[in-house]
């Protein structure tokens, strides 16, 4: 197993966070089947039946069956075994959840909340200015360095999934909060040879742990009563993009995603406003 989420991670197949995620998968996988180049398909099965009886999500379980399948491939291309008991192996079927977007004023509360004084507020800022105008996952974000940066040109080199890198423009106001910390505050914190963007009081580089608290540190001084996750900027970036009218296919490429469909589902949220508004203004509705 360790072996295996070795190869993961040094392929980039794989993120920390999803390797640390398969690892625990696999762990459970292992209370079932002490010894997995012994396991039965129906012993894989058995595993995959038991993740809804446990009131797992779909998508959790998907995930974990996913973590076996990539694990029984592995094993088979290495020699570990010589049938792969999990070929026929199949993820239960789910229905995506909407992601969830703020409106276009929240969005603009919780961006003036994050301006503090002293160089932590300048960093919360840059950095919640960044995760709305570029749409980056968090773990993006606290990977970024200040080479990935180009504020003349306002562009943006950004590590995604997989090793996949994409360029995305910065709006002028995530671009000047940006260099406010680049001038006023990083420099009080970060060392001279410390590549990180975002850096926490000790100087070294933010953990997405981190963004998530700076978050809810910020939304706390905000009349937002409901939990807001820093994935919200990314869904509410693409959202608002969408409803004024930019191009589906422009908005796959800005995010990041292999998939088409997978950026069509912020056109879902889209038409949701739409018929709520609809409903709530026309006379007739």
């Amino acid at each position: 197993m360790d072996e295996y989420l070795k190869a993961v991670r040094l392929h980039g197949s794989g993120s920390v966070a999803t390797t640390r995620a398969y690892r625990h998968d696999l762990a459970e996988l292992l209370e079932l089947v002490p010894d997995p180049t012994a396991a039965t398909t129906a012993d894989l099965r058995r595993f995959a039946a038991g993740l809804l009886r446990r009131g797992l999500s779909h998508r959790t379980a998907a995930r974990k069956v996913a973590a076996v399948r990539g694990f029984y491939r592995w094993m088979a291309r290495e020699g570990y075994i010589d049938d792969n008991p999990a070929h026929r192996l199949h993820a239960p079927k789910f229905r995506p959840s909407l992601p969830h977007a703020l409106p276009e004023a929240a969005m603009l509360d919780i961006l003036a909340a994050a301006e503090q004084p002293g160089a932590l507020g300048l960093r919360d800022t840059a950095l919640l200015e960044l995760l709305y105008a570029a749409g980056v996952r968090a773990g993006e974000a606290v990977g970024l360095n200040v080479a990935d940066l180009d504020l003349p040109e306002r562009l943006l080199r950004v590590m995604g999934k997989g090793g996949k890198q994409r360029v995305v423009p910065l709006a002028a106001p995530a671009r000047d909060a940006v260099r406010r910390w680049l001038d006023d505050g990083r420099p009080s914190l970060a060392g001279a040879r410390e590549p990180a963007l975002f850096v926490n009081y000790r100087g070294t580089r933010l953990s997405s742990r981190s963004v998530g608290r700076i978050v809810d540190a910020v939304l706390a001084r905000t009349a937002i009563h409901h939990h807001v996750s820093p994935h919200w900027f990314r869904h509410s970036f693409a959202t608002h993009l969408l409803e004024h009218g930019a191009d589906l296919r422009v908005v796959q490429e800005l995010l990041g995603h292999s998939r088409l469909s997978t950026t069509q589902t912020y056109t879902q949220v889209t038409l949701e406003r739409l018929e709520a508004v609809y409903a709530h203004a026309h006379p007739r509705a």
